[in-house]
Order: structure tokens, then C-alpha cells, then sequence
């Protein structure tokens, strides 16, 4: 089927929208792929750093009587294993969406 303005138009229009493929986290906030991978590529950074001075640091005092410094460690963990669990489910829409914006009808 031509496409108006000719056929070698096209393809170019795909690749720019392909682009743009937006998922919304939360139901909240728009991201692209890229950006949604930036911001996790910090959050994991931030995350790790975290757990490394749960491993490092050994709390005294008062800092000791609290649950949560005690288990530091643990918690940063569990904050890990969900993080990557978003990511996951995130990654899989970002999947959908692109295999249905590739699918010969084009429908999102």
C-alpha cells in the first residue's frame, strides 16, 4: 500500500516512533526504554552502594538497639531483589509494547 509522499518515507516514520515507545510506571510517569533504564542504572547503583555500608558498618550504641540498623544488610537485600523485580515487569511492558508496535497492524 504507498504511503502518501512516497514509500521511502515510511520506514523512516516507523524508526522515529519506534523511538518514542512510552510506558507508564506507577501509572504515573512516562518513560522511554532509555530513560527508564538510566534511571534505574542509578538506583541500583545507589542501591549497592547502600548494601556495601550495611555490610561495612557495624552499629553500636543506640544504633544497635534499633531492628532496622541491626538488619540493615537484610533489608537492602529485599530492597534489591524487588528492585529487580520491577525492572523486570517493566522491561516486559516495554516487550509488549514494542512487539505490538511491530506487528503488521501496527495497534497498540
Amino acid at each position: 500500500m504507498p504511503f502518501p509522499g512516497g514509500g521511502a518515507l515510511r520506514p523512516a516514520i516507523r524508526v522515529k516512533a519506534y523511538a518514542a515507545i512510552r510506558v507508564k510506571a506507577y501509572g504515573l510517569i512516562d518513560f522511554t526504554k532509555a530513560g527508564y533504564l538510566k534511571v534505574q542504572a542509578v538506583v541500583f547503583s545507589i542501591t549497592f552502594l547502600l548494601l556495601g555500608f550495611a555490610l561495612w558498618w557495624r552499629p553500636s550504641g543506640a544504633w544497635a538497639a534499633s531492628p532496622i540498623f541491626a538488619n540493615l544488610a537484610w533489608l537492602v537485600l529485599l530492597i534489591l531483589v524487588l528492585e529487580a523485580g520491577e525492572t523486570a515487569v517493566m522491561l516486559g511492558k516495554f516487550r509488549s509494547r514494542e512487539k505490538a508496535w511491530k506487528s503488521p497492524s501496527g495497534q497498540f
